[in-house]
């Protein structure tokens, strides 16, 4: 039996309509052949407390043998994206043969991990596994920087793919959602490995490189004291100063550094830098701050981001992907500040996806923050657009 895939989403005051509602619309596209293995849910927290029950409510309904989800501030829909108000999305997956391990972690569980094998004994999966990753923290409670560099060091190549819980403005509103139970805190995965079904990486951090790389010559924590021997300052100024006058204009308000991502690799195309922000200029010895940790001798370059460029970017990784073939099912985590924000339209990234892979099973959230790999390791992102594609291994 081949895997097979289906979503739904929409919008409603009663959630329990909602619910119900995308459940029967899933499962008849699915087809027959038994309940899903894997369900992905995405509702957002307008519902109130209501929402903190979603979670087990779908997975009743559907009889997912998982499910994993969260609070997110907008849904993704193969039929729209829901940037606003009371909307839920639901993602199917019956997956043959395939071994799925949920799993979850919260804070003190993280700092009491001891190195790779507690890690893998975490996730369910033994050393060389060829396990992918979906993951959903709440940024309020658990440091999803440090859980994604134990999951890198223990299992190397992997990818992981997921976003942050959205839609609240402080702690204890998010909700995951694991299998059969509603958490408030942490993160929660599924590892997904066998079963002859592949899970495809696409990052679109929607930037575009401009002038010259440098190799970081002298560097200070977030610190960037000099490239190529000279200030940092400077060569950001040399750079500003050979841009168009438009481009001058844009540097003004989304500048950026990227940096190569893998510097073993014999050449660097667009998708190998790992993009950070430029938090300032320390004028008195002509530093830069910026929001990475760079080591002497990796390679850097300045970046742009604007709805063209992130636009640009986006298709271009989509057509190279669509070499590869349609994908049978997908999950999008797009950044909240992508969408109409960014665009000045609904449905930008979808569409795209649409237009260049064509129409699939797709669900997904607008996050607080997108991860997913650049280069061999895994990064938490902003203003990305984070795809778990789902296509026959």
């Amino acid at each position: 039996m081949a895997p097979a895939f289906s979503s739904a989403s929409a919008q409603g005051d009663d959630l329990d309509a909602l619910l119900e509602g995308i459940a029967s619309r899933a499962l008849a596209d699915l087809g027959t052949g038994g309940p899903p293995d894997l369900a992905a849910l995405f509702v957002t927290p307008d519902f109130g407390p209501d929402h903190d029950g979603a979670g087990p409510r779908a997975r009743d309904r559907t009889k997912a043998r998982h499910l994993l989800g969260c609070s997110g501030g907008g849904v993704i829909g193969a039929e729209a994206e829901r940037e606003g108000g009371n909307a839920a999305a639901l993602f199917l997956a019956r997956l043959p043969g395939a071994d799925l391990r949920s799993f979850r972690i919260d804070q003190a569980g993280l700092e009491a991990l001891d190195g790779p094998e507690a890690v893998r004994r975490l996730l369910g999966v033994p050393g060389g596994s060829d396990a992918s990753f979906l993951l959903l923290p709440d940024p309020y409670s658990i440091d999803a920087e440090g859980l994604l560099a134990a999951v890198n060091d223990a299992c190397p190549g992997r990818p992981i793919l997921g976003g942050l819980a959205s839609g609240a403005r402080g702690p204890g509103v998010h909700r995951l959602w694991l299998d059969g139970e509603a958490l408030e805190e942490g993160a929660a995965g599924v590892a997904i490995s066998g079963g002859g079904v592949a899970v495809r990486p696409l990052v679109s951090q929607g930037c575009r490189p401009i002038g010259r790389r440098f190799a970081v010559t002298a560097v200070e924590g977030t610190r960037l004291r000099t490239l190529a021997g000279k200030p940092a300052a400077d060569a950001l100024r040399e750079t500003v100063e050979g841009l168009s006058p438009a481009d001058r204009r844009l540097a003004r308000t989304s500048l950026h550094l990227g940096r190569v991502a893998n510097e073993a690799s014999p050449e660097f195309h667009r998708g190998d830098f790992l993009i950070r922000n430029l938090m300032g200029i320390v004028p008195e010895d002509g530093s830069l701050v910026v929001g990475d940790h760079l080591r002497v001798g990796h390679t850097v370059q300045f970046q742009l981001r604007d709805a063209a460029t992130a636009t640009e970017d986006l298709a271009e990784l989509l057509d190279r992907e669509a070499k590869a073939g349609r994908p049978a099912g997908g999950l999008l985590f797009s950044c909240g500040g992508r969408g109409s924000h960014l665009f000045g339209e609904p449905d930008h990234d979808l569409h795209l996806v649409r237009e260049r892979l064509g129409a699939f099973p797709l669900a997904g959230f607008f996050c607080n923050g997108e991860i997913g790999p650049v280069g061999p390791r895994n990064f938490l992102h902003g203003f990305t657009s984070s795809l778990a594609l789902f296509a026959a291994g």
